[in-house]
């Protein structure tokens, strides 16, 4: 599923954004950096506010997550809007806070890590690929985080050991 195709199966208008405005920024911002890369001037830093800030994550996070890994999912996505990706859903997914703008009842932090179950795949690629240590890492950190199949973690961390960082050799507890 393409980038835009995924962020299209989402309501944005009906989302409150973390600035207080609805959300149909936030797919715009996704599709641009997942197009653009690099040149398109969108960091890490440009989502924050509005999917979350250290202390609360915001309603578009968990669809903002899927589209970050259909992007992921997409070999022609740029190498530096891969890392900004992979950082966005590492600090949506694991914010460990409350959520704003979600009905009463709606665990928002779950609903963010059960959005990354359907782009692991695309985490163990990101990992695999070699292209970034620190990617690498952070993409191992969120599917150990969210894989429900331990022996797959392991079996990545023992072959992917020399990809990530020393801190991904033990298991997260």
């Amino acid at each position: 599923m393409t980038t835009a195709t995924t962020a299209d199966r989402y309501d944005w208008a009906g989302m409150v954004c973390g600035c207080g405005q609805p959300a149909t920024h936030v797919p715009e911002l996704l599709i641009r950096l997942a197009t653009e890369g690099e040149a398109s001037g969108i960091t890490r830093d440009s989502f924050e506010g509005h999917l979350h800030i250290p202390s609360h994550t915001y309603a578009p996070a968990p669809a903002a997550i899927s589209v970050a890994l259909a992007a992921l999912a997409d070999p022609d996505t740029p190498g530096a809007a891969r890392d900004v990706l992979v950082d966005l859903v590492f600090t949506t997914a694991f914010v460990d806070c409350i959520g704003h703008g979600v009905p009463e009842g709606v665990d928002l932090e779950e609903e963010c890590r059960r959005a990354v179950t359907p782009g692991l795949e695309a985490l163990y690629a990101e990992i695999a690929s070699g292209r970034s240590a620190a990617t690498a890492s952070r993409a191992f950190w969120i599917a150990e985080g969210t894989d429900e199949d331990a022996s797959r973690v392991e079996r990545v961390r023992r072959e992917a050991r020399h990809l990530l960082w020393d801190a991904c050799q033990t298991p997260w507890e």
